[in-house]
């Protein structure tokens, strides 16, 4: 089954135009392609999220920026992601930052 996947990995990565030597190697950028896919997807979920107070989203409101957002591979098969998803309220005492918190999470 690994050598299987290798051999995707090999052939998707290669596509591109770039030369993978080993299929490790090929296992690292399929990985990063994947995590920098799941980045952008969950930034254009979140971004249009609107805030309760105002008429605004909140990437307008500069609430959520895709560099706040890290995904990471989750144990060893590669198949299970983690993201970190943070926000920056719009004042410092914003006393509806844990609703969108949860509206992010939701999404």
């Amino acid at each position: 089954m690994f050598s299987f996947l290798k051999d995707k990995l090999v052939l998707a990565a290669t596509q591109d135009g770039s030369r993978i030597e080993k299929g490790e190697d090929a296992l690292n950028v399929s990985i990063d392609r994947v995590v920098e896919e799941l980045k952008e997807n969950i930034y254009d979920q979140i971004r249009t999220i609107r805030d309760p107070e105002k008429d605004n989203n909140l990437e307008e409101l500069n609430v959520v920026d895709e560099n706040l957002i890290t995904v990471y591979p989750f144990g060893c098969s590669g198949d299970k992601f983690v993201a970190n998803i943070e926000f920056v309220p719009t004042v410092q005492h914003c006393s509806l930052a844990p609703l969108i918190g949860t509206c992010i999470c939701c999404t």
